[in-house]
């Protein structure tokens, strides 16, 4: 099994792991939850797509590492693509405690519609971004703030290629100087 379509329910913890020649996962318009280590140790899965029905995906819920813990951190293995169709209902998703691909230290790349995105706009009806919905997506170099978004930028804290955030002026939570976040009193990065 190299690829794999679910069509709709929720993807139990450990329902897949240790599915060793798995590639591609699709999460299809009526799947609502990824449970905990669904596909752990999926040591070649690389791609996922994630329909915008998705609500929850829980810790770990792709992450593979080889032993019995977490104590060997630097075998651990990662997803490199994630494919979405709605970047409002991304930043609503549940993530988990801090993010499903936990822990990574690779660069994972968000698609929209199959274009990487590289200037990350939020969208205007976005007021929170939950924790973890771009934890790992280190790729972005552009990230654009709307006016009303009042939570979840401390997720492009390890974003090391984000070299320009902009906020918008009317912004009461953030604002941007020299391309450097801040909060709206300037006391915290």
């Amino acid at each position: 099994l190299k690829s794999l379509t679910i069509p709709n329910g929720v993807v139990a913890g450990n329902a897949f792991a240790n599915c060793s020649a798995l590639k591609s996962v699709i999460l299809g318009d009526g799947v609502t939850e990824v449970h905990g280590e669904a596909f752990a140790d999926c040591f070649n899965l690389t791609d996922i797509t994630v329909s915008e029905s998705v609500t929850r995906m829980d810790w770990g819920a792709f992450v593979c590492y080889e032993g019995s813990s977490w104590d060997n951190l630097d075998q651990v293995t990662y997803i490199k693509n994630v494919y979405i169709s709605d970047l409002k209902a991304w930043c609503n998703m549940d993530h988990g405690m801090d993010s499903a691909y936990y822990p990574s230290f690779d660069n994972i790349n968000l698609y929209l519609d199959d274009n990487l995105i590289n200037e990350l706009i939020i969208p205007d009806d976005v007021t929170d971004i939950s924790p973890g919905a771009f934890m790992h997506f280190n790729h972005f170099s552009k990230v654009t703030v709307h006016k009303d978004v009042k939570s979840g930028l401390d997720e492009f804290a390890g974003c090391t290629k984000l070299t320009n955030i902009e906020v918008d002026n009317d912004n009461s939570s953030y604002t941007s100087v020299d391309d450097v976040l801040f909060n709206k009193d300037k006391t915290e990065i």
